[in-house]
């Protein structure tokens, strides 16, 4: 009996020990701006209205070199021409749909 008590208990403690990271968790997240612009990002796309139609034209996109330093510098450059940092931008291909 006090063994399955003992358990119970320290199950209980641990719950509430996560709870209280999970708490601050949420709480440093609400001020991190990458979180900040990855839920705008989310919710934009999930507030967009699906489109159901059949492709008519197809566009290839033939990046040879592309790769994610290349994306990135590219990003950073455009960023820093537009007065940012440059982190935060996008390039014209990252928007489409």
């Amino acid at each position: 009996m006090r063994v399955l008590l003992l358990f119970l208990m320290t199950i209980l403690l641990q719950n509430h020990k996560g709870s209280d990271a999970a708490d601050s968790l949420r709480s440093t997240q609400k001020k991190n701006q990458w979180f900040i612009d990855g839920v705008d990002k989310l919710n934009k796309l999930l507030s967009q209205k699906p489109n159901h139609n059949p492709a008519k034209n197809v566009i290839l996109f033939v990046g040879d070199g592309c790769d994610i330093n290349t994306n990135t510098a590219a990003r950073i450059l455009k960023g820093q021409q537009n007065g940012k940092k440059g982190e935060e931008g996008y390039l014209s291909y990252e928007e489409f749909p």
